[in-house]
């Protein structure tokens, strides 16, 4: 990693020859993989000839950042998309949720996500979907909500629990659809073949 061509070469030779500092983020293979570090050099003070040179490991902060960049294109996808934390509390929503209830994000955080219900489902039906999260992680089946305007919609919904490092929830991700169009649709089919 020090070679002639190396940034630490470079780095240390600029600082030694009268740069004010040299810092620089480089990648390397290594038998993991790729890791990415962080070069710091800092020439010495008090008249001495010399430079500090500092090295960091910031492969872990490129994958989190890597992550991040991921998820939001993710989050921003024409599917609605909330996250609760714990407790039910909405944290956020995307466009895309907007579009599809008609709540604004201003409108919904800080709520519980209840304010979606049609009051078409008993507690039954939530007692068990919550049990099918609580199990497996997950669940997923379309459900019938209630827009800011008062109509009611069907949509497939998809709840899965995000856990921390210790096992305990954290989050929960919610992505719903509107599948009006396309139920209606299928509707129309079926009353076509009853009727011909």
């Amino acid at each position: 990693a020090g070679g002639r061509d190396s940034p630490i070469h470079g780095g240390v030779a600029g600082v030694l020859a009268g740069a004010a500092g040299y810092s620089h983020a480089y990648a390397c293979e290594a038998p993991s993989g790729q890791r990415w570090y962080h070069l710091t050099v800092t020439p010495l003070g008090g008249g001495w000839q010399g430079a500090v040179v500092a090295q960091a490991d910031i492969t872990a902060q490129r994958l989190a950042e890597a992550d991040l960049r991921i998820a939001a294109i993710a989050f921003e996808s024409p599917d609605g998309m909330m996250v609760t934390d714990a407790e039910g509390r909405i944290l956020r929503v995307n466009q895309a949720f907007s579009s599809i209830t008609g709540y604004s994000a201003e409108d919904v955080v800080g709520r519980s996500p209840s304010l979606l219900r049609s009051g078409r489902h008993d507690a039954a039906f939530y007692r068990a979907m919550w049990d099918q999260i609580a199990r497996a992680g997950s669940w997923e089946g379309e459900i019938l909500n209630r827009r800011k305007n008062g109509e009611v919609y069907p949509e497939l919904l998809g709840i899965t629990a995000v856990k921390d490092l210790g096992g305990n929830v954290s989050h929960y991700v919610a992505s719903l659809t509107d599948i009006t169009v396309s139920k209606a649709a299928s509707d129309e089919i079926k009353n076509l073949a009853f009727y011909d």
